[in-house]
């Protein structure tokens, strides 16, 4: 009886694992934006300045309304659409408080009121 070598097994390559991609529960392939965030780009998030330059453009009389009644409704990206919308809200409260305050005659009568004390004072 002779002796058999076992059968040489061949030599396995190691592989890298696959990056890790992690997936969004809707199917929706992954985004990689700014400040390291992965995930779907209609979450992704809003630096300090974009939002400082945002509530300046949407400060500007006429035009930046129009920029942020089209962010309202239209926009994807899902924390630029709030932050909008909370601007927006914002917005139609002061001039509500506005309209009622004249509407009311209170910032005529303050004015009345300071304007007399201040002559009964000379």
């Amino acid at each position: 009886m002779s002796y058999q070598q076992p059968p040489q097994q061949p030599q396995q390559q190691f592989q890298q694992p696959p990056q890790y991609q992690p997936s969004s529960p809707n199917g929706v392939a992954n985004y990689q934006g700014r400040f390291g965030y992965v995930g779907p780009q209609q979450f992704e998030p809003l630096s300090a300045w974009m939002y400082f330059w945002y509530g300046v453009l949407f400060g500007i009389p006429l035009i930046g309304w129009i920029f942020l009644i089209i962010d309202c409704f239209t926009t994807k990206n899902y924390n630029l659409r709030s932050f909008a919308r909370s601007y927006f809200c914002a917005l139609v409260i002061g001039i509500i408080v506005s309209v009622i305050l004249l509407a009311t005659g209170a910032i005529a009568g303050l004015a009345g009121s300071a304007a007399s004390g201040f002559s009964a004072s000379v």
